[in-house]
C-alpha cells in the first residue's frame, strides 16, 4: 500500500475549519433551547400579565435586552474574529509568509485581500491559542484588569440566576446554557438573555404542581452553600496571576468554572437537610445581603488591588524628553505624579482598542456594565437597597419593613360551652342585637384583623411590582440608579455594580 501523503493528513487546513464550525454550532444550539425556554415561560404567564398596559411595558422591555443582546453577540463575534486573524497573522510573518498590512476590521471585509496558502493547518499545530490567550488576558497587568472584572461579575451574576430560578422555578434546561453561553460568547449576552427570563417568569409556575420543600419560595439554603465556591472562586482569581504560565492555569479555570455552576444549581443538587423552611423572607433576605456584601468587599478589594498594579507596571518612567523648537534641541524635564498616573490609566484603558485579545473581555464588561444600568432604571430600583446591598452594616430596610402575615393575631370565635348560657351573657347578647336592629342603616366592621391575602394572590400581587407605567416623578429617581450603578462600576470595578443591582433585586423583591 503507498504511503498517505503528509498534506492529505487531517490534520490539515479542515481540521481548524471543523472546530470553528463545531463551537458556532454549539453556541447557536444553546441560543436555541434558551429560546424555547423562554417561549414556554411566556406561554404560561398568568391572566393578571395579559392586560394591555402589562403587555405593552414588557414588549417594550423585553425588545431593549434583546437588542442589547444581538448587539453584545455581534461586538463579541468581531473582536473573537479579529482575535484569531492577529494570531494567524503574528504566525504568517513568523515564519516569512506574506500578510495583507491593514486593519482587522478591513481584514474580516476583504477575505480577497487574504494569502492564497493560509496555513491554517500549520498555525494551528504550531500555536498553542489557548495559552497565548491566557498569557495576554491574564498574564499581563492590562489585560488581568479587564479580565477580573468579567469573572467576578460572573460570579456575581451565578449567584443571582440561582436565587432568582429557585423562586421562579426555573428549568435547569434553561440555567445552564446560560452559564455555557457566558462562557463561549461573554457575560454579557447570557445576562442580557438572563433579565429576559426574570420578565417572562413573573410567578412560581409549579407552586400547585408540587408540595415539596425544595420547592418552596422560602426554603433558603445555608450560607455556607454560597459563601465556599465564592471563596474558592475569588481565591483561584486572586492567584490567577501566579499559575498562568504553569499546567495548572487552566485547572484554575475549571475551577471558575465549577463553582459558577454550584452557584446556578446549589438548589437543585444539594439536600434538603442543608436548608431551612422560613416563616417569612426576613431570614432569607439576611442571608442573600450577607452574600452580595462579601462579594462586593471581595471585588472591590481585588480591584483597586489590580488597578494599583496595574498603574504601577504601565507608568512611564518619571524622566522625559520634550523638542525645544526655539533652541533646536531635546531638553529633558521631570514628569508630576499626575502626569504618570494619567499616562498610565491612558494605557490600561486604551488596551481593548489595540490588543484583539484584551478587546473581547473589555467590550464585554462594558457591555455588561451598560445593561446593568438600564436594568436598574426598567426596574426602578432603590438607591439605598442598592448601598444596602454592598456596604456592611447598613440597615437592613429592605427586610424590617416587610409586613409579616404570621405575627398578626387572629381573633378566634369563642367556643361554646355546655348547658344554657348565664343569665348576664343572655342579656348582653339581647341588647346588643337590639342595638343592632335600631341602627341597622351605619354599620361598623367590629373584626380589626388586617386581610391576608392567600399565598398565590400575595404572589402574584408581587410579581407585578415594577410593571406599571413610569411618570415624571420615577425618572428621576431612575436615572439616579443608572448614576449608581455606572459610579460603582468605575470605583469598585463591573463586580461591585453587579453585586449592588443583583442584591438590590433580592431584597426588593
Amino acid at each position: 500500500m503507498a504511503p498517505v501523503e503528509p498534506d492529505l493528513a487531517i490534520s490539515s487546513d479542515t481540521w481548524p475549519l471543523l472546530l470553528l464550525g463545531a463551537r458556532i454550532s454549539t453556541i447557536l444550539l444553546l441560543l436555541s433551547q434558551v429560546m424555547v425556554q423562554l417561549r414556554r415561560a411566556a406561554r404560561e404567564l398568568p391572566p393578571s400579565q395579559e392586560t394591555r398596559a402589562h403587555v405593552q411595558v414588557r414588549r417594550k422591555t423585553i425588545g431593549t435586552f434583546a437588542a442589547l443582546t444581538a448587539a453584545s453577540l455581534l461586538v463579541l463575534s468581531y473582536h473573537g474574529a479579529a482575535r484569531y486573524l492577529h494570531s494567524l497573522a503574528a504566525y504568517a510573518r513568523l515564519v516569512g509568509e506574506e500578510w495583507p498590512d491593514m486593519p482587522f476590521y478591513q481584514q474580516l471585509t476583504r477575505p480577497e485581500a487574504w494569502p492564497r496558502d493560509m496555513m491554517l493547518g500549520r498555525w494551528w499545530d504550531d500555536v498553542d491559542l489557548e495559552k497565548g490567550y491566557r498569557d495576554v488576558a491574564v498574564g499581563t497587568a492590562r489585560g488581568l484588569w479587564w479580565t477580573q472584572q468579567q469573572l467576578l461579575a460572573t460570579v456575581s451574576w451565578s449567584a443571582f440566576l440561582g436565587i432568582e430560578g429557585h423562586r421562579r422555578y426555573m428549568s435547569a434546561w434553561l440555567i445552564l446554557p446560560l452559564i455555557a453561553l457566558s462562557q463561549l460568547c461573554g457575560l454579557s449576552v447570557a445576562q442580557n438573555l438572563s433579565f429576559v427570563a426574570l420578565l417572562l417568569s413573573r410567578l412560581p409556575i409549579r407552586r400547585a404542581r408540587s408540595t415539596s420543600r425544595r420547592h418552596s419560595s422560602l426554603w433558603t439554603p445555608h450560607p455556607a452553600v454560597y459563601v465556599v465556591p465564592v471563596l474558592i472562586a475569588t481565591g483561584c482569581l486572586f492567584s490567577m496571576h501566579t499559575f498562568v504560565s504553569s499546567a495548572y492555569g487552566k485547572m484554575v479555570e475549571y475551577i471558575i468554572l465549577a463553582c459558577q455552576v454550584w452557584l446556578g444549581l446549589a438548589h437543585e443538587i444539594i439536600p434538603l437537610s442543608w436548608g431551612t423552611d422560613g416563616e417569612n423572607k426576613r431570614g432569607m433576605h439576611r442571608t442573600y445581603t450577607s452574600l452580595y456584601r462579601m462579594i462586593a468587599g471581595f471585588t472591590l478589594a481585588h480591584y483597586v488591588y489590580r488597578t494599583i498594579v496595574a498603574l504601577y507596571v504601565n507608568s512611564p518612567s518619571s524622566q522625559s524628553t520634550k523638542y525645544n523648537f526655539v533652541w533646536n534641541m531635546q531638553q529633558g524635564y521631570e514628569r508630576t505624579a499626575i502626569e504618570m498616573i494619567v499616562f498610565a490609566a491612558d494605557r490600561v484603558l486604551n488596551a481593548i482598542s489595540h490588543e484583539p485579545v484584551i478587546s473581547a473581555a473589555g467590550w464585554d464588561v462594558l457591555l455588561s456594565g451598560f445593561s446593568l444600568c438600564i436594568w436598574a432604571a426598567v426596574r426602578s430600583l432603590n438607591p439605598s437597597e442598592m448601598l444596602n446591598s454592598i456596604v456592611p452594616g447598613k440597615g437592613n430596610s429592605g427586610a424590617e419593613d416587610e409586613t409579616v402575615t404570621g405575627s398578626v393575631p387572629k381573633m378566634l370565635p369563642t367556643r361554646r360551652g355546655r348547658g344554657r348560657p348565664r343569665k348576664n351573657d343572655a342579656a348582653a347578647a339581647t341588647t346588643a342585637g337590639r342595638r343592632s336592629m335600631r341602627h341597622r342603616a351605619v354599620t361598623h366592621d367590629s373584626d380589626s384583623d388586617s386581610y391576608v391575602p392567600p399565598a398565590a394572590v400575595a404572589d402574584e400581587v408581587a410579581s407585578m411590582e415594577h410593571e406599571e407605567e413610569h411618570g415624571k416623578e420615577d425618572v428621576v429617581e431612575d436615572l439616579e440608579s443608572v448614576a449608581l450603578t455606572w459610579g460603582l462600576a468605575l470605583v469598585g470595578g463591573l463586580g461591585l455594580a453587579s453585586a449592588a443591582v443583583h442584591g438590590a433585586e433580592l431584597r426588593c423583591r
